[in-house]
């Protein structure tokens, strides 16, 4: 009775610490589940940032490429604005030049008048500038002042006969370059004798307003 005793304790402690060794394992299973669940999380959580941070450079190489192009687009632009620029100026300068040579040698009288009328055009308008700004400065309206009206009528009139002559003098000196390269063509040589006949007289005619402007100053 008593071995029996024995063997029923010995298997009951056996099964208990079968049972006991059980529950460990399994805990020690749970944990390793939950230690791997929070490490793949974490993982997870720095794959998702380390693609956050790749995509955010990515986008701001590509916004900094744009921008680069644009930039670079609009500097082209500036140059080739500049040099259009430059040309031009070259080009008119070059006109001026011809002009001036050609009016000093055959139309020296229409070359002053158009000279002083674009030196009084320049001082006329910087003198209508700065009585815009009087004005205005004094709560005035230049655009209801009738004497401001007057003195821009008169500055118009002045910018008018100065293109006009500069017509003037480009007519004639085409017609001279063409009677120059055809010397025996009657009706080039005619049309260089009336260029210069209406140069001179539309100078004189200028001249003699200019000089009226000027005395009812």
């Amino acid at each position: 009775m008593k071995g029996c005793l024995g063997c029923l304790v010995v298997a009951v402690g056996m099964i208990v610490v079968l049972h006991v060794g059980s529950c460990i394992f399994t805990v020690g299973e749970i944990e390793l589940s939950r230690l791997k669940t929070w490490h793949n999380k974490r993982m997870a959580e720095k794959a998702e940032k380390e693609a956050r941070e790749k995509a955010r450079k990515v986008e701001a190489e590509r916004v900094a490429a744009v921008k680069r192009k644009e930039m670079e687009a609009a500097a082209k632009l500036k140059r080739e604005e500049e040099l259009k620029k430059a040309q031009i100026k070259k080009r008119q300068e070059s006109k001026d030049e011809k002009i001036r040579t050609f009016a000093l040698q055959e139309l020296p009288r229409v070359w002053s008048v158009y000279q002083d009328l674009g030196s009084e055009v320049v001082a006329i308008s910087n003198r209508i500038s700065d009585l815009r700004k009087t004005l205005l400065t004094f709560g005035k309206t230049p655009d209801h002042d009738v004497d401001f009206h007057q003195i821009c009528a008169m500055c118009e009139e002045m910018m008018v006969a100065h293109a006009s002559l500069r017509r003037r003098l480009e007519d004639a000196y085409i017609a001279k370059c063409k009677f120059e390269a055809t010397p025996g063509r009657r009706d080039y040589e005619e049309q260089h004798r009336r260029a210069l006949e209406n140069g001179i007289k539309d100078a004189a005619v200028i001249a003699e307003r200019f000089k009226e402007m000027r005395l009812n100053k």
